[in-house]
């Protein structure tokens, strides 16, 4: 018995205490490692926001106050007949173009349906804006007759109701 008891040496407290700090040694390591790779991609996913993220938000956000701005214009027109009132709808149209150049320069360090997004959004303004501007001038026109309508029946009771 005493010849197993003999044969397991237990570690000296020194050497269990240098194993363990040894251990915490290399997980602190493996930590700093591991935070500074951490740091590392936040930095530059930042960065991908900053620079290209941000800004493209930004634009479509002007690109949706220039179809805004169209729609506007092209009601007031409608229900005015008035040219006066197409102001922010050419406003509009000069917006949408440099918002469309610009995200067309951002898009590129976006992902690949990022691109085709775009073109999707930009077809279907310009549908838009056909099928708008169509329904506009007839509108317009339908108030231009009703106002000449008006006019003369106006200035035909004026003549007879002297």
């Amino acid at each position: 018995m005493t010849a197993a008891r003999g044969s397991v040496e237990r570690w000296p407290l020194r050497r269990i205490i240098g194993g363990a700090v040894l251990i915490v040694a290399a997980f602190s390591v493996a930590a700093v490692v591991a935070g500074g790779l951490a740091l590392a991609q936040l930095n530059q996913q930042r960065g991908r926001i900053q620079d290209t993220i941000d800004p493209a938000a930004l634009q479509a956000q002007a690109f949706d106050n220039a179809l805004l701005n169209q729609e506007t214009g092209l009601r007031g027109y409608a229900l005015s007949a008035q040219s006066a009132f197409l102001a922010p709808y050419t406003q509009g149209e000069a917006a949408e173009a440099a918002a469309i150049a610009s995200l067309r320069t951002l898009v590129t360090g976006l992902p690949a349906p990022s691109a085709a997004d775009l073109a999707s959004v930009v077809a279907q303004a310009r549908i838009w804006r056909v099928r708008a501007s169509a329904s506009s001038c007839s509108a317009a026109a339908a108030v231009s007759s009703t106002r000449a309508t008006r006019s003369s029946s106006a200035a035909s009771s004026r003549r007879a109701s002297p």
